[in-house]
């Protein structure tokens, strides 16, 4: 059970009220991972903090304005973890697009992780029918696709990859490394079918979008699909 710190009697301070709206929002995320909206429980989500439902109800006026800030501050921390190495004061200084393959990577392990999967999938079944959500996950994958852009650019401007049309080229390297959400087991969420482990599946796929677009070598690519064969050291 999820428990909010030790009340005091009299009004709440702001510490404290900001406290028990992040652990109300905290249990309605649990809740709704493992429930979905439809079986969300108020009751409940008071029950494990240890609240009345009448206290949840004063800083969330509904179900529904419940679960939109729920979905809001994920969205929200969603956005900060996929922003990447370029607001990073730890950033590396090897080239943009040694930034580009640390953010993809970034963003493919955020996305694998079990919870953020399951969220994600929530959201996107809610979106169908609730217009709020949808506005929430379209502004979320527009401000991703349009950061990958701008690497995408950096890397073609310092010549890390061919000319082209950025958006295209971020499409292709999203296809090739976030379409890894249709390939994990359910009963092993750290193997994807064909039996790659998270490491084996992002590099092979890095590795193909590298060849194709241009100044990389396509045998590399395939001496990585072909692990049994031996290997040749190559210089550099």
């Amino acid at each position: 059970m999820s428990s909010v710190s030790e009340r005091r009697t009299g009004r709440p301070t702001t510490a404290e009220s900001i406290a028990l709206r992040q652990a109300i929002l905290d249990e309605t995320l649990r809740a709704l991972r493992n429930a979905g909206s439809e079986r969300l429980s108020i009751d409940r989500v008071a029950a494990q903090i240890d609240v009345t439902k009448r206290t949840i109800y004063r800083h969330f006026k509904s179900k529904a304005g419940l679960i939109d800030a729920v979905v809001t501050r994920e969205i929200d921390r969603l956005t900060v973890a996929v922003s990447g190495p370029e607001e990073s004061p730890d950033r590396p200084v090897n080239g943009a697009l040694a930034e580009l393959q640390l953010w993809s990577r970034l963003i493919f392990d955020h996305m694998n992780r079990a919870e953020e999967r399951a969220f994600r999938r929530y959201l996107q079944f809610e979106a169908q029918s609730d217009p709020e959500i949808r506005d929430h996950l379209d502004r979320w994958y527009l401000k991703l696709f349009d950061h990958g852009c701008r690497l995408v650019g950096a890397a073609q401007n310092e010549g890390s990859i061919g000319p082209g049309k950025p958006p295209r080229l971020t499409s292709l390297l999203f296809d090739l490394v976030f379409g890894s959400e249709a390939r994990w087991l359910f009963k092993n969420p750290s193997v994807a079918l064909g039996g790659d482990d998270a490491d084996t599946y992002f590099r092979l796929r890095w590795l193909a979008f590298l060849s194709l677009t241009g100044h990389h070598a396509w045998g590399e690519f395939v001496r990585e699909m072909a692990p049994d064969a031996p290997r040749e050291r190559t210089a550099g």
